[in-house]
Formats: structure tokens, sequence, C-alpha cells
């Protein structure tokens, strides 16, 4: 098994120790491969996944900052592609999925930046949605942003020493961005929601709990 599908396997099976090494040497051996042809986009695509789990590992183990320092790394390695197609909905997904991740962390650390990186979700998904509109994959993705906006409201507006004020207005937003991410998932058909994992999609549930659970 390769270094990257060994360590995708133990992420997937909630051991984030075991899983960085893995992915850490699978990245160094992809890079060098990057290293010898930087405009070869296939070598590209399959180092971008391998840091994003590797963004994904540190952020489970509360190693936010290099959690943040790889999502901007895949980042980086995918706007070049983005700029040549902006059409390609893998790479679309990629820097999606990078942005909308990064502002998670932050939230985590009630972080008003994490905004910034999930508007940019947000508009990513909405410009795909435009050229793809009957792709059920894209329009999941974007509840899953939206879901994740209100997921980080509530994390920001409910942070200690936040003022009645703020709480009351971050709430608020939240709110509204749970029932957006309910409103675009409910277009959707049932048979089209298996685009994407389940999991993907449980931000929303998550947020809509939360949301509930305080006045």
């Amino acid at each position: 098994m390769s270094a990257s599908r060994l360590g995708g396997l133990s992420l997937a099976q909630g051991n984030p120790t075991a899983a960085l090494p893995p992915l850490q040497k699978a990245i160094a051996g992809l890079e060098r491969i990057v290293a010898r042809d930087p405009n070869n986009h296939g070598y590209v695509n399959n180092l971008a996944p391998v840091v994003e789990l590797v963004a994904e590992a540190q952020e489970a183990l509360g190693q936010f900052a290099d959690a943040e320092a790889s999502y901007a790394k895949e980042i980086e390695l995918i706007l070049p592609m983005m700029r040549l197609d902006p059409a390609n909905t893998t790479a679309s997904a990629t820097l999606t999925e990078s942005h909308f991740k990064w502002g998670m962390v932050l939230s985590r650390e009630a972080n008003p930046k994490a905004f910034d990186h999930i508007d940019l979700a947000i508009a990513e998904a909405a410009r795909v949605l435009k050229l793809h509109p009957n792709e059920p994959r894209v329009t999941l993705r974007q509840a899953r942003c939206f879901g994740g906006r209100a997921l980080a409201g509530y994390r920001l507006a409910t942070r200690p020493g936040a003022s009645s004020e703020a709480r009351a207005q971050g709430l608020r937003q939240a709110r509204e961005d749970v029932e957006h991410a309910e409103q675009i998932l409910a277009e959707v058909p049932a048979e089209g929601r298996t685009a994407i994992n389940s999991r993907d999609l449980a931000v929303i549930a998550d947020a809509r709990r939360l949301l509930n659970e305080t006045p």
C-alpha cells in the first residue's frame, strides 16, 4: 500500500497520529516529482489532495497553525490550474474545500478571518454552479459551505468574551445561513444527494442542532 493510501486509511479510521507520518512521506515524494515537471497538472492533482489530508490530520491533532499552513499550500498549488482552466470542476472543488476547511479551523480558534475563507469558498461554489447548474455535487458543496458558515458564526457568537450585541448579531446571521443551506439542500432530489459523502453535509445538521439549543 502506498504511503498516501496508508495515511488516508489511518485518518479515515480516526487515527490522525498514525496518519501523519506516511502522509508527510508521500508529500515529500510527490514534491520531488512535481519539482522535476512543475507544469504537469497531473502531478499537481496528485499532490494537492495529500496536502489536504495532512491538514485534516493536523487539525484533528490540534495543530491548527500547521493545518492552516497546509491549506494555504494547497491553495497555492491549485490556483495556477484554475487560472488556466476556470471550468475545471476538480480543481474548483479542491479550491473550495481548502478555503472552506481553512475557515473552519480558524473558527475553532474564534478567529473572525474564518469568514474570509468560507466566503471565498461560497463564491467559488457559486461561480462554478453557474457553469454547471445541473451538477448536484456543486450544489451540495454550496449548501455545505453555508452550513459551515453557520457553524463558524455560532462558534464566534458564543465565544467567551463576546458582547451581548455581537452574540445576538452572530446568532441571527448563523440562523440565516443554516436556513439557506437547508433550502439549497431541499432543492436537490434525494437521488442526487449521494453525489458527495453524507459526512460532508453533516455540518448543516450540526449547525442546526447547536443553534436550536441556543437561546
